[in-house]
């Protein structure tokens, strides 16, 4: 199951599969790009198909080739008996090895952590500066709240339009706004379930609630 956007290949945005993946994308503008790699759309399309965590990285590192451009990804796998959650970072190979540059980690149950579109951890510099502005307003509106323990908390903490022009609910209702926030999806592991969001999340009900099969 994937939330494809118009344009987009599955796995770009807020996916789930029969293995019990469960994982989303934050898109990252890396300076960095390497021609003749391979496009972060195809490998976020080849996680799709993933089984475990292992695997999982094994189609992230993408040895042979690696990642034409950048993007974070977080995720676990429902059945995976560390209950570990993982954020990684993959960009280009600043050394041109034929292989992804990944950043890895892990937030163990209980736990919490935010990531934005801009680079975290990696030391790489990033293309867009309305990105990289819009990902500083939002990571500090996210410092204003405590840690999150309920799925309440976290429908306020994504409908947050305290930033102003980098809210991170972005939708002024005018045509002119360069970014406006498309849908929020919520997964939420114990009850099994994905639910979708077109409006605010603060403010309203999802339109669908959508259950996690996996085997």
């Amino acid at each position: 199951m994937s939330l494809c956007y118009a344009g987009h290949w599955p796995g770009y945005t807020m996916n789930q599969n029969y293995h019990g993946l469960v994982f989303s994308i934050n898109t990252i503008s890396a300076e960095l790009l390497r021609s003749g790699k391979t496009p972060r759309h195809f490998l976020t399309r080849a996680l799709l198909a993933t089984s475990n965590v292992d695997d999982a990285f094994r189609v992230l590192r993408d040895a042979g080739v690696g990642a034409a451009d950048a993007c974070s990804i977080n995720f676990t796998f429902l059945a995976d008996p560390r209950q570990m959650f993982y954020n990684v970072e993959m960009a280009p190979s600043p050394d041109r090895k034929n292989e992804s540059l990944l950043n890895i980690k892990e937030i163990p149950l209980g736990n919490h952590n935010y990531h934005v579109n801009q680079f975290d951890r990696i030391h790489q510099d990033q293309a867009n500066a309305l990105m990289v502005d819009s990902s500083v307003s939002r990571m500090q509106a996210f410092g204003t709240y405590k840690p999150p323990s309920s799925e309440q908390d976290v429908r306020h903490m994504l409908g947050d339009v305290s930033g102003g022009l980098y809210c991170v609910w972005r939708e002024n209702g005018s045509c002119d706004e360069v970014v406006k926030t498309i849908a929020v999806g919520i997964f939420d592991l114990t009850a099994r379930t994905m639910s979708l969001y077109s409006d605010n999340p603060s403010q309203t009900e999802p339109h669908c609630r959508l259950p996690l099969l996996f085997k």
